[in-house]
């Protein structure tokens, strides 16, 4: 289980020649490392500190 205590929605606007591309994601170090660890093949359970919560990739309650 990797909690985060304070998720963060990551905003990045990117310029490529006359076109500009808008990208949003989750984001902050419990999203990263719940990431990193599904990569690794395990099974992550991700809790905010706020009452919506769920599975790191699958959507499900905790």
């Amino acid at each position: 289980m990797v909690f985060v205590p304070a998720p963060q929605l990551t905003v990045t606007l990117e310029q490529q020649h006359d076109k500009s591309e808008l990208h949003v994601h989750p984001g902050g170090q419990g999203v990263w490392q719940a990431r990193m660890i599904t990569l690794l093949g395990a099974q992550v359970t991700l809790c905010s500190g706020h009452r919506r919560r769920g599975r790191a990739g699958a959507g499900n309650p905790c």
